[in-house]
C-alpha cells in the first residue's frame, strides 16, 4: 500500500540565535550585534567572545550567584554588576554605582542575581534588576521567606560616556513577594518582559517593560504547586516557551515547560518534563536531581545537568530533552545522556549559539555544548573546553556565570529543518512583524522551497528593531513501504525494518521486528529526523484448513425464536446455502445449514443443524381464585418459545372455551370448585397450565332493617340478617363495632343510636339496619361532696358524675361564700381544679350550681337544675 506522510516543515516555531557565524557569512556584517560579546562573573575573570573560543576578560566582580554585562552593538564592553555594585568599561565602580541593591546577606555580601535590560524607551539608558540572594531570606535555607526585587537605571550618556547610576532611579522595590527564580524576555523585541515565580506557590508574575516603564504585573497560575527554593528559569529563544527548574528541598527536584504569550504575559499550558522523584528525596541529597537548565537557540531542546553528589566534586552527568514532541510522555522519553563531565554547577547559552558549563564548586574549567540544536551526541559535548585562570583557591565564585542582556536587533541562523516532501513551507513567526526579505527575494511571512539548502529571512518591526532567520534545511527521504501479505494455515508474518530513526508499529512497539498472528490493518511510524511517516499495511492471515467455521448444531430457545450465526475464519468472500454473502445470518427457521469461503489458500466449508424449543407458560394467573356466583374475571397469561396456537378452558364458566393469546370475560352462575386450564403449542410441541376458581353463592337475606325500642340499660342481642362466609357490625359514624360475628351483644343506652350489618360471601355482599329507640332515660345528676385537688390521680377535680350519655352539661358554676364566681364548664368531663386566677383556692366549702340537658325520645331535651356544696380539702 501507499505509505502516508506526516510531514513536520515549516509548522513550528522560528527560534531565537544571537550574533551567529555562519550567518554573517550570508548577508552584511551591518546586521552584526554583540551586546552580549561579554561576560564578568566569578572570581573577578570574564570571557570575550570576540574570539573562538572565548578569550579571557580581567574585571572585579566577585559573584558567587548569576552576575549581568551588557556591550554595545559593535562588542564594546559598556558595564557589569554582580546586583551590589556597577563597574564600567575601565573596572572602575561607576559613579552611584555601590550599593545599588541593599542586602543583609550574612554568608553571600558580595552580589545578588543580577540581570540588565536595555530600556526601550531611551537607547542609553539601562535597567539593572537583582532578585534575592538566597542568604538574604529572612528564613532558613531549608525554608527561605519572600524577599523583595529591586532595580535601578544607568544612564551611558553621562560620565563622558563612561555611565552613571542614577540616583533618583536607585534601589528602588519592584516586588516584595519574591525568590531567586526570574528570567527575561525579549529577544528580538522592541519591549520585554521580566517574568519572576512566586515563593511558596504555582503563580508566576510578569512585568512588562515598555516604553513608558514597568507595568503592573500579570500575575498567571500554571503547574505544579511548589515551594520554590533553589531553582532557575530560563526562556526559550523564541519568547514563547518558559521552562522552570525547581527544588523544594522537602521533595526532589522536577523540570516544568510553559507556554509564554508575548502579547499578553500569560504563563499557562505546564509540561511535565522531568517528574520529581517519589520519596521526598532532599535536593541536595539526591544525585540524580537536575541542578541546572539551558535550552538551545533553536528552542527545541532543553539541556539539564545533574550532579552525582552533593558537594559539586565528582562527576557531572548531561541529559537531553526534545521539547518539539507533542506530549509530556514524549518528551520524558526523549531523555538522552549526551556525555558525562567534570562536576557541574552552572549551564547558559552564548551569544555565538554555544553552551558553556561551569565545573562547580572547585573547578576552574568550562566544557561546551557546541551544537546544541543537534540531537543526542550529535551536540558536541566537550569536557575542559575552556580553563580559566586561578584567581583563588577556592573557585566557587567562577561556579555561576552571567546572564544574557535582551538586544532588540538579534541575528538568529541555524535552526536545522528536515523536508519530508516538497515542496515545504518555511514561516519567519516574528510577533508584530512590520516586513519580511528573503534571500530568495520573497517578502512574504511564508514561503515555498523545492530544494535543500540554506535560507535566511530579514524581519524588521515597527519601532525599528529587526531579526535574521536562518534555515538549513536538509531532505528526509521516506522508508520503502510495507507490502500487503497472506499467509496460510495460520502461519504468524514478520516484518523486519531497517531505518536510521525511530520506530513505532500499530501495537505501541518500537522493535525492528513486527508478528502479527491475526488478520488486519496494521501501520507502522517511523521518524528520521524531525520528519514522521506511517505506512498502512494489510495482513490477511487464513487459518488451518480444518477450522470449523461454523459452532456446533444448536437449540434456539429464546423468545424471539431467531439467532445471529457467525462463521469464522474472518474471511471476506462467504457463501451460505441460503444465498447470503455475509459473515453472519439470522435463523428463524429449523433446519440443515452451511457456509463455504473461497481463498487463496483453498476452499472453507462447514455444516450445522439448527433445532427450535417448543413453547413455555411462563405464567397463568387470574386476580381472584375465589368470587361470588354471578360474577365475572378475566385470565392473564405469559408464554416463551414463539406459540402458535392458544387453547383456554373454562369448566363451568360462560365461555367453556376460547381460541387465541388473549381471554376474554368469563362469568360463573353457579356455585362451586371449577378448573381453568390453557394449552399452547407451535410446531415444536405443546405446554398446558391449570388452576382452580371457587365460585361461593351469594348471601340469602333474611330481612332489611329492624326497628328496636327498649327501655334504658336492656341488653339486646341482634342477629345477622344472613347466614354468610363474613358479618361486619358498624355503627351509623362507619366505625366498625364487630369484625366477623354472627350475633351482636349491646347494651342500649344511648335515647337513639342505629347499627348496621354487613354479610359477604366473595364479591357478594348484603347489608341489613338496626334502628334503636331507648326510653325511660334517668334524669338524675350526680357531684361529690368533696375533692382533693393534690395531683395524686385520686378526685383532683370536681365535675358531673354519670355514664347516662343522654345527659349534657349546659353550665356548671363554682361559688365562695361571698358569692364570687370561681369556676365555670359547660363540659360533662372537665371540672374545677380547686384554683382561682392560677392560686390554689383554700380548703373549705364552696357552693355550685347545676343546669344540664336531658335527652328523650324523639330526641326531646329537658332542661334541669340542681345545687348544692362541695368541700374541698387541702
Amino acid at each position: 500500500m501507499k505509505s502516508i506522510i506526516i510531514h513536520a516543515i515549516g509548522k513550528g516555531y522560528r527560534f531565537v540565535y544571537i550574533c551567529a557565524v555562519l550567518l554573517l557569512l550570508l548577508c552584511s556584517t551591518a546586521f552584526a550585534q554583540y551586546e552580549n560579546n561579554n561576560w564578568a562573573f566569578g572570581n573577578k575573570w570574564g570571557l570575550s567572545f570576540a574570539t573562538q573560543p572565548a578569550s579571557f576578560l580581567p574585571s572585579q566582580v566577585y559573584a558567587p550567584f548569576r552576575s549581568a554585562t551588557v556591550s554595545d552593538a559593535n562588542g564594546n564592553l559598556l558595564f557589569y554588576t554582580n546586583g551590589t555594585v556597577v563597574w564600567d568599561q575601565t573596572n572602575n565602580i561607576m559613579p552611584h554605582g555601590d550599593s545599588i541593591i541593599h542586602t543583609n546577606s550574612a554568608i553571600f555580601p558580595d552580589g545578588g542575581e543580577a540581570f540588565i535590560v536595555p530600556d526601550p524607551g531611551n537607547a542609553a539608558q539601562y535597567y539593572v534588576f537583582t532578585g534575592p540572594l538566597l542568604s538574604s531570606y529572612s528564613g532558613s535555607l531549608g525554608n527561605p521567606s519572600p524577599s523583595k526585587i529591586r532595580y535601578s537605571k544607568v544612564d551611558m550618556s553621562l560620565n563622558g560616556g563612561l555611565g552613571d547610576v542614577l540616583p533618583n532611579f536607585k534601589d528602588r522595590v519592584l516586588d516584595s513577594n519574591a525568590c531567586p527564580v526570574i528570567a527575561v524576555a525579549g529577544y528580538g523585541m522592541c519591549d520585554k518582559w521580566l517574568v519572576m515565580h512566586l515563593l511558596y506557590s504555582n503563580q508566576f508574575k510578569a512585568y512588562h517593560i515598555t516604553a513608558s516603564g514597568i507595568d503592573a504585573p500579570v500575575v498567571s497560575t500554571a503547574g505544579d504547586s511548589v515551594k520554590v527554593a533553589y531553582a532557575n528559569m530560563k526562556f526559550a529563544s523564541n519568547n514563547q516557551r518558559l521552562v522552570l527548574r525547581s527544588d523544594d528541598l522537602q521533595a526532589a527536584s522536577f523540570i516544568e515547560a510553559f507556554d509564554f504569550n508575548y502579547q499578553t504575559g500569560v504563563v499557562s499550558n505546564p509540561v511535565m518534563v522531568e517528574p520529581a522523584l517519589a520519596g521526598g528525596i532532599s535536593a541536595f541529597q539526591d544525585a540524580t536531581r537536575p541542578n541546572a537548565i539551558e535550552l538551545s537557540s533553536d528552542s527545541k531542546k532543553l539541556y539539564s545537568t545533574v550532579n552525582t553528589d552533593s558537594n559539586f566534586t565528582q562527576k557531572g552527568l548531561i541529559y537531553q530533552y526534545d521539547l518539539s514532541l507533542p506530549t509530556a510522555i514524549d518528551i520524558q522519553n526523549s531523555k538522552t545522556l549526551v556525555g558525562i563531565i567534570d562536576s557541574v554547577r552552572e549551564i547558559q547559552l552564548t551569544g555565538q549559539n554555544n553552551i558553556y558549563i561551569s565545573t562547580g564548586y572547585y573547578g576552574n574549567n568550562i566544557a561546551a555544548i557546541l551544537y546544541p540544536n543537534k540531537e543526542a551526541q550529535a551536540c558536541g559535548l566537550v569536557n575542559n573546553y575552556i580553563t580559566m585562570p586561578n584567581g583563588d583557591s577556592n573557585f566557587y565564585y567562577s561556579a555561576c556565570m552571567a546572564n544574557l542582556v535582551p538586544v532588540s536587533h538579534v541575528i538568529y541562523n541555524n535552526s536545522e529543518e528536515y523536508a519530508c516532501q516538497y515542496p515545504s513551507q518555511l514561516t519567519a513567526q516574528v510577533p508584530s512583524a512590520g516586513g519580511y526579505i528573503w534571500n530568495t527575494g520573497a517578502t512574504t511571512q511564508s514561503i515555498n522551497i523545492n530544494q535543500p539548502g540554506t535560507y535566511w529571512v530579514k524581519s524588521s518591526q515597527t519601532c525599528g528593531a529587526w531579526r535574521i532567520d536562518t534555515f538549513q534545511v536538509h531532505s528526509i527521504t521516506a522508508p520503502a513501504p510495507i507490502p500487503d501479505s497472506i499467509s496460510c494455515n495460520g502461519q504468524p508474518v514478520k516484518y523486519t525494518l531497517h531505518t536510521p530513526g525511530s520506530i513505532t508499529w500499530s501495537d505501541g512497539t518500537h522493535d525492528s521486528v513486527f508478528t502479527a498472528t491475526q488478520t488486519g490493518t496494521y501501520w507502522v511510524q517511523t521518524r528520521i529526523g524531525q520528519c514522521t511517516f506511517r505506512d498502512t499495511f494489510r495482513i490477511t492471515i487464513y487459518p488451518p484448513s480444518n477450522i470449523s467455521l461454523l459452532p456446533a448444531d444448536t437449540t434456539i430457545c429464546n423468545a424471539a425464536m431467531s439467532a445471529t450465526i457467525t462463521a469464522g475464519g474472518n474471511f471476506n468472500n462467504y457463501l451460505w446455502n441460503t444465498g447470503a454473502t455475509t459473515a453472519n445470518i439470522q435463523i428463524t427457521q429449523p433446519g440443515k445449514y452451511w457456509v463455504s469461503a473461497t481463498t487463496p489458500c483453498g476452499i472453507y466449508s462447514d455444516t450445522m443443524f439448527v433445532h427450535f424449543c417448543p413453547p413455555v407458560i411462563t405464567d397463568f394467573t387470574t386476580a381472584k381464585d375465589t368470587i361470588c356466583s354471578g360474577s365475572c374475571i378475566s385470565f392473564q397469561a405469559s408464554f416463551d418459545h414463539n406459540p402458535t396456537q392458544f387453547d383456554w378452558y373454562f369448566a363451568g364458566g360462560n365461555p367453556a372455551t376460547i381460541t387465541g393469546n388473549q381471554s376474554p370475560l368469563v362469568c360463573y352462575d353457579t356455585a362451586g370448585t371449577f378448573k381453568a386450564s390453557l394449552v399452547v403449542s407451535n410446531d415444536f410441541g405443546a405446554d398446558t397450565a391449570a388452576f382452580f376458581i371457587t365460585v361461593l353463592p351469594k348471601p340469602n337475606p333474611r330481612f332489611r332493617d329492624t326497628i328496636i325500642v327498649t327501655p334504658y340499660k336492656t341488653e339486646l342481642n341482634l342477629p345477622a340478617c344472613a347466614a354468610a362466609a363474613e358479618t361486619d357490625w358498624y355503627d351509623e359514624n362507619n366505625n366498625l363495632v364487630c369484625s366477623n360475628c354472627a350475633a351482636l351483644n349491646l347494651l342500649a343506652k344511648d335515647w337513639q343510636k342505629n347499627y348496621y350489618c354487613v354479610t359477604r360471601n366473595a364479591d357478594c355482599a348484603d347489608t341489613c339496619f338496626y334502628k334503636i329507640t331507648v326510653t325511660n332515660i334517668p334524669s338524675d345528676a350526680w357531684l361529690p361532696d368533696a375533692f382533693t385537688p393534690n395531683g395524686d390521680g385520686l378526685n383532683d377535680y370536681f365535675h358531673l358524675i354519670t355514664d347516662n350519655p343522654n345527659i349534657k352539661v349546659a353550665d356548671l358554676a363554682v361559688y365562695d361564700r361571698w358569692g364570687n364566681s370561681l369556676y365555670h364548664s359547660q363540659e360533662n368531663t372537665i371540672g374545677w381544679d380547686g384554683t382561682y386566677n392560677g392560686k390554689q383556692a383554700q380548703g373549705g366549702v364552696y357552693f355550685w350550681y347545676l343546669r344540664y340537658w336531658v335527652l328523650g325520645a324523639g330526641g326531646e331535651q329537658k332542661m334541669h337544675t340542681s345545687k348544692g356544696d362541695v368541700t374541698l380539702i387541702r
